[in-house]
C-alpha cells in the first residue's frame, strides 16, 4: 500500500492481477463450453430438420 492507503503494489498487486486473470479464465472457459453446447444442440436440430422427410416434402410442396 502507498503511504496514503489508496494504492496496491508489489506482492498484493501481483496477487490481485493473478486472481483477476484466473477468474477471467474460468468465465471464458464456462462461456466457451456453453457456446459449444449450443452449437451442438443447433447442429443436432438442423440435422433432424434436414433428415425429416415430412418437413422436406412440405418445403418442396410449398416452396417457390
Amino acid at each position: 500500500m502507498s503511504a496514503d492507503g489508496d494504492s496496491v503494489g508489489g506482492y498484493w498487486w501481483r496477487d490481485l492481477a493473478k486472481s483477476y486473470l484466473h477468474t477471467q479464465e474460468e468465465i471464458l472457459t464456462a462461456a466457451k463450453d456453453e457456446v459449444d453446447q449450443l452449437e451442438r444442440t443447433i447442429s443436432g436440430l438442423v440435422g433432424r430438420f434436414n433428415g425429416d422427410t415430412d418437413i422436406q416434402n412440405f418445403i418442396k410442396d410449398y416452396a417457390s
